[in-house]
């Protein structure tokens, strides 16, 4: 262990390791924000997750019928347990 401790190394090494690690945590912020920006589906566009709308990752900004209705079933549930 000692023996690398003591290796000596040029600027070019010394910087090349954190530019390494710069680039691949911007790749993997690009990659993440990729992600996370999904479109929703418009109202002319077909339902991705075969009309099961609860687990669907664009169920809140959804424009499609079923997933209109879906919200408003869950809202007048919401509204009827507050009573």
């Amino acid at each position: 262990m000692n023996e690398l401790l003591e290796q000596k190394q040029s600027r070019r090494e010394f910087l090349r390791g954190p530019a390494r690690y710069l680039t691949l945590g911007g790749l993997l912020l690009m990659t993440g924000t990729l992600f996370a920006k999904r479109k929703a589906a418009s109202p002319e566009e077909k339902c991705i997750n075969l009309g099961i709308c609860g687990g669907c990752s664009v169920f809140k900004n959804c424009g499609l019928p079923p997933a209109l209705a879906t919200r408003q079933n869950q809202a007048s549930i919401v509204g009827s347990e507050k009573r």
